[in-house]
């Protein structure tokens, strides 16, 4: 990708219909998108800002509508758009709201040109681009919801995913390098691609989750025991949903409840490390697809009388005491079975020396108590 120094005029310039940031509203028009960065406390205090004095320091990056792929589709309401910003849709949006004295759509201002390479292509152009946002976004506390970082991190995932070089690295490996590129922790990078695969999954064969219960997925996102049970290919940390006979069918039907177990335990109150610990004790027995299935439909069918709140007082019957006992033999039993042979076992050789340092380090306070 190489970056150029051009000027454009405003009517020009779309704001992005696929920013991340737009998630829970598709085929949004621009007017829509306007609206809503307009409403935005980020967006209030630039207006304010650019009222004032306007400083193109940071410019606005764009490219050519002609060199997206995704705006093949004709999307509605952009097609007398010669570019579309990458990164800037705030300030455009200022510029746009007009508000500004002196700015109107022939107002013609600095902007940086990214444009595909000759040997370059489109899909690894796109990569770049989507680097670019994730460096200005993701890795800083900016504009972006923890969902619109989750969802450009999996993009950046799956664009990795797709180059030769990468053929033979494993998930880990991969998240490790996205890590590297923002400057953003494995751990963070890890849990949001593999949050936003069920997210993005469930919604698309059920009905939406709404923003505001990403956190609720936690609870089927936690471990690698929880995710196989869900379908997910532990070797890709994809949801594999095809090819498995009954089962497959079992996990679309599990799925598809995933949201209305969840809005059922907001409705009573119950909040997410709540939720995650009563599914957590609920499945852990549950080996079968089918068994989670009836266990989904013993909380969503309206003939039970399930109640989350009355999970919740059998799992406070155990003293704390009681609770890391059981915590233990589950953990010695689960890394009992750790197939150390295993190709990708090595990947994990550093989660397990975390747990030894930490194990070596309590032992070293009960020496010192003794």
């Amino acid at each position: 990708m190489q970056l150029k120094d051009i000027k454009v005029k405003l009517d020009e310039v779309y704001l992005d219909p696929f920013n991340p940031r737009f998630t829970q509203q598709e085929n949004a028009t621009q007017e829509q998108i306007l609206q809503k960065i307009l409403d935005t406390k980020a967006a209030k205090e630039l207006l304010n800002s650019l009222k004032i004095h306007i400083k193109w320091i940071n410019k606005i990056v764009v490219i050519k509508k002609d060199d997206f792929t995704e705006l093949q589709n004709n999307i509605e309401g952009i097609e007398n758009a010669k570019y579309l910003v990458v990164e800037g849709n705030n300030r455009l949006a200022c510029l746009k709201s007009g508000k500004i004295s002196d700015i109107n759509d022939d107002y013609e201002f600095p902007v940086i040109l990214a444009e595909k390479e000759n040997l370059e292509s489109i899909n690894e152009f796109e990569a770049q681009l989507r680097l670019t946002q994730g460096i200005a976004n993701v890795m800083v506390v900016k504009e972006w919801s923890i969902l619109s970082k989750a969802r450009h991190l999996h993009n950046m995932y799956m664009d990795a995913k797709q180059r030769d070089e990468n053929k033979d690295k494993t998930p880990h490996e991969i998240y490790k390098q996205i890590s590297a590129e923002l400057g953003v922790g494995t751990s963070e990078v890890r849990q949001s691609i593999i949050r936003y695969e069920f997210y993005s999954k469930i919604n698309s064969i059920s009905d939406k989750i709404p923003k505001e219960h990403w956190g609720y997925l936690e609870a089927i996102d936690r471990t690698v025991e929880i995710r196989k049970k869900f379908g997910m290919d532990n070797d890709t940390n994809i949801l594999n949903l095809d090819n498995n006979g009954d089962e497959s069918d079992y996990r679309r039907e599990i799925l598809q409840e995933i949201p209305i177990v969840i809005d059922k335990a907001h409705s009573e109150g119950i909040n997410t490390k709540q939720f995650r610990d009563i599914m957590g004790n609920a499945i852990k027995d549950l080996d079968k697809a089918d068994e989670i299935l009836t266990f989904f439909h013993k909380i969503t069918e309206n003939e039970t009388d399930y109640r989350f709140k009355n999970e919740l007082v059998k799992n406070k019957e155990l003293n704390e005491e009681e609770k890391w006992k059981n915590n233990f033999n589950d953990t010695y039993k689960k890394l009992e079975l750790f197939p150390v042979t295993a190709d990708w076992a090595k990947n994990y050789k550093e989660d397990i020396q975390k747990i030894i340092k930490l194990l070596e380090k309590n032992i070293k306070i009960f020496e010192i108590d003794d």
